[in-house]
């Protein structure tokens, strides 16, 4: 039954090495992705990980000129600080706040 669902999808089945050691990309990848949680002060890391993928997937890597992102779908990904006109955000006036 499995054999005919990964057939019907077109995908094969493959197997792994019970060593985690012998999996290098992945565990260089989780290895990443341990690092950039511990960077962050922040108690619920659950809270970040959507932030740090972000910046895992838009960052350019020199080999390929390229980011995964724009590999995976043809496009950069829009980060949030481009998703806000800096030019039409008021200038904040010091008296205002000296005042307030």
């Amino acid at each position: 039954m499995y054999a005919e669902f990964t057939c019907m999808l077109g995908t094969a089945k493959i197997k792994t090495t019970t060593y985690p050691k012998s999996n290098g990309i992945v565990e260089r990848f989780h290895q990443h992705v341990k690092s950039a949680i511990k960077a962050h002060e922040n108690d619920t890391w659950s809270e970040i990980v959507p932030i740090i993928l972000l910046g895992i997937r838009t960052t350019v890597k020199e080999d390929l000129q390229s980011s995964c992102a724009e590999i995976v779908y043809g496009a950069n990904l829009r980060l949030p600080s481009k998703m806000v006109d800096v030019s039409s955000i008021p200038f904040c006036d010091n008296n205002f706040i000296t005042n307030h």
